[in-house]
């Protein structure tokens, strides 16, 4: 049965504890395979059945749990407007709320002595509770009504009781004066205390817009309109208005709206964004262009292959936003002490209220109020829920800035332990544009074997097929090879006119019991063998050089400083392994592997304790990428290992290892940092609340300062996820 992943927008979302609510609902829905709320980017990322469960019953469940689910594209456009929308009307509720709360608090500090000016307060108080603050008290109140609370239940509880008792004292204070008590109000706390948590989520949900805004940034180098060719006449039409197989008109400096191949036209293309490649790309015709991407000066004619949804910047920004979705391991703690936040918190707030009483009866009544209510909104379940989501999106968004496609929050925590990483050589240490240096032909019927060689490389995909190509370009291209067979890590075999070939490694013509004459073969210079053979015997055998990447040398020993062991793995032989390793300075090789050897070794590897990460390009590193415990795959590779992989550069470029590898390890030292001060923060502040310090001093925390502090945790959590931005690489 088939899986698939949607995102759903969800907005309502306050702290930690809506987001075990909705994960533990939603995850009893059958078909559901997995779900992850997250709190930083105020989605929803569900895996489920689809045969199953329809998408429409899991938004209304999670309707039905308290929240409102959000239609989206696949970009998450309609999300990012929502919560555009959400801020302006956070940014008017603080305005009012200010403005109300403002005259409350200069009466409760400087003019509490005037008895009528309370009255004043009360209506102020109430006005600012009843409309910006409304939303804390339905919310908490929807989610009592299912069993649950969240930060919103903290919050109307505090401001609820602190204005219930000064509406009581203030509308009835002989209660108080016949027990000898002097009658106190507190409308300066609730109206205060809204203001500045709503202060907070205003800072808060702006810092984590522009964070969500980073990635739909890539979205917006996909071009509004564009112009296509229909019935001879050029028209100018929506993005969204184009169909398949469209001919595409692109003007000098016009960005490609869609993928899709070259069928006029000269020009070069700005690729930068996928490859890293500085220089443009020389486009013509039967070439491909991509979504995205920049046309320099000459005109193009495309046909439109891929539209929409299904370009390949659409694919990498699902990607990056699912990878955004994502949960990482190291948030599991925080998951499990979130569910049961939120009620131990109440339960210490009627503990605190009870041990005052308890404590100084009712002449502490006051104190047992204020420190009840202090207890309640200085707990923060919302730097909790941010510490993780928070560091993770804007990890996530600076490594695809740098070209590093990070498929979900696993792989980037997981990448800061790396260990001992196993690389491939052809097409990741080396160009993978080599060049056929040197030809020995032992048969006497050279040119119509060449024609057969031609042929037969043309079909391969292998990075050392196309030097043989190009170098064989006049070659066999009428020719038909039939029965075509690709033989991982050694080579290929075909027939022509009943016979059938093979071109490949030394260990291919072994395995078909063809022998080599040693004798006839010169030194290879430390060079790439491939042999051509027959059935009966080896007719022919290439040399070829791929030159070393130039900043290899220099990622090895930035790999090295992280500690992390390399090793090369490589299906070639041992001499050209070992010229390769030398050049880079690697100390540790294996040769002649096929892929089940390599999958082998870092099984083995995993074995010892080792934290493996493997990076390749090819379809002979899939077992490999899928065994390690983080998967790299060179952009310019296979489809098969850039799915495979976990993590995928989308250049060429070997520096973007380190780059991605430090990309993790701050990331997951900001989160331990969010997580340390998370916890810490409620740890300390809690008792400090509750009155801890009243004995060695008389000093009471006021549920202004705890309001505030509480306000600026989460704040101070989603800021400093945000240095991530800037860190040097």
């Amino acid at each position: 049965m088939n899986t698939i992943k949607r995102i759903i927008p969800v907005s309502g979302m306050t702290c930690a504890s809506c987001v075990s609510g909705i994960e533990k609902e939603v995850g009893k829905m059958k078909g559901v395979v997995n779900v992850a709320a997250n709190l930083a980017e105020n989605t929803v990322l569900i895996e489920f059945e689809d045969e199953t469960t329809k998408l429409s019953d899991i938004s209304k469940k999670i309707k039905d749990i308290g929240y409102t689910p959000l239609e989206d594209d696949a970009q998450g456009n309609n999300s990012i407007n929502h919560r555009k929308n959400e801020l302006k009307q956070l940014q008017k509720r603080l305005i009012f709320a200010s403005i109300l709360a403002i005259p409350v608090f200069i009466q409760g500090m400087f003019f509490h002595h005037y008895h009528n000016l309370a009255y004043f307060s009360f209506v102020l108080t109430f006005v600012l509770m009843i409309f910006p603050g409304r939303r804390f008290y339905t919310s908490a109140w929807r989610q009592a009504l299912k069993g649950r609370s969240t930060m919103d239940t903290l919050v109307a509880l505090s401001t609820g009781v602190a204005f219930v008792f000064s509406s009581f004292s203030l509308l009835n204070p002989s209660f108080f004066i016949e027990k000898g008590l002097m009658p106190a109000v507190y409308f300066e706390s609730s109206a205060i205390i809204i203001a500045f948590i709503l202060l907070g989520k205003f800072l808060e949900e702006k810092a984590k817009t522009k964070s969500a805004l980073a990635i739909h940034l890539l979205m917006d180098l996909q071009p509004r309109q564009l112009t296509v060719v229909r019935n001879n006449e050029e028209i100018t039409i929506g993005v969204d208005e184009v169909k398949l197989y469209d001919r595409v008109r692109i003007k000098p400096s016009d960005r490609i709206p869609v993928d899709g191949k070259v069928i006029s036209g000269q020009s070069w293309v700005d690729e930068s964004m996928f490859s890293g490649e500085v220089l443009p790309v020389k486009k013509e015709k039967g070439q491909e262009v991509k979504a995205g991407t920049q046309n320099q000066q000459g005109s193009l004619l495309i046909l439109a292959e891929h539209t929409g949804d299904d370009t390949h910047l659409a694919h990498i920004v699902r990607i990056i936003r699912e990878a955004q979705a994502s949960k990482a391991p190291i948030q599991k703690l925080a998951d499990k002490i979130s569910a049961w936040f939120v009620p131990v918190v109440i339960l210490l707030a009627v503990i605190t209220f009870g041990l005052w009483l308890a404590i100084g009866g009712l002449e502490h009544l006051n104190h047992a109020i204020l420190s009840m209510v202090s207890v309640l909104i200085i707990a923060c379940p919302c730097a909790l829920g941010l510490a993780t989501p928070a560091a993770i999106m804007s990890g996530i968004n600076r490594a695809a800035l740098e070209g590093i496609l990070i498929k979900d929050a696993s792989n980037l925590e997981m990448a800061a332990r790396i260990n001992k990483l196993f690389i491939d050589k052809t097409g990741t240490l080396t160009f993978g544009m080599p060049t056929l240096t040197k030809e020995e032909w032992w048969t006497d019927d050279q040119l119509a074997f060449k024609h057969v060689v031609a042929a037969m490389e043309r079909l391969s995909e292998h990075p050392l097929s196309t030097a043989i190509v190009d170098f064989y370009k006049d070659f066999g291209q009428q020719l038909e090879i039939e029965n075509f067979e690709a033989i991982p890590g050694m080579g290929i075999s075909g027939s022509y006119q009943g016979k059938r070939y093979f071109i490949g490694s030394n260990r291919l013509l072994i395995n078909n019991n063809i022998t080599i004459d040693t004798s006839k073969t010169g030194t290879d210079y430390g060079l790439s063998e491939v042999y051509f053979s027959d059935e009966s015997k080896c007719l022919a055998r290439f040399l070829i050089n791929d030159p070393v990447k130039p900043e290899a040398k220099s990622v090895v020993e930035q790999l090295n400083e992280f500690n992390i062991e390399i090793e090369i793995l490589s299906g070639d032989k041992e001499s050209a392994v070992m010229r390769i390793a030398n050049e880079c300075n690697i100390t540790a090789w294996h040769s002649e592997l096929l892929p089940e050897d390599k999958h082998q070794i870092i099984k083995e590897s995993q074995g010892k304790n080792s934290i493996t990460a493997m990076v390749g390009d090819g379809i002979n590193d899939a077992a490999a990428l899928a065994e390690a415990n983080v998967s790299i795959a060179m952009g310019h590779g296979s489809d098969i290992a850039m799915e495979t992989a976990g993590i995928t550069l989308m250049g060429a470029d070997l520096l973007q290892i380190p780059k991605a590898i430090k990309i993790s390890k701050r990331t997951l030292s900001i989160i331990q940092q969010n997580l340390f001060w998370a916890f810490f923060y409620n740890i300390i502040c809690l008792p400090l609340a509750a009155g801890l310090l009243y004995p060695f001093g008389g000093w009471l925390l006021s549920p202004m300062i705890a309001g505030a502090a509480m306000a600026f945790s989460s704040v101070s959590v989603v800021s400093n996820s945000l240095r991530l931005k800037f860190i040097k690489l």
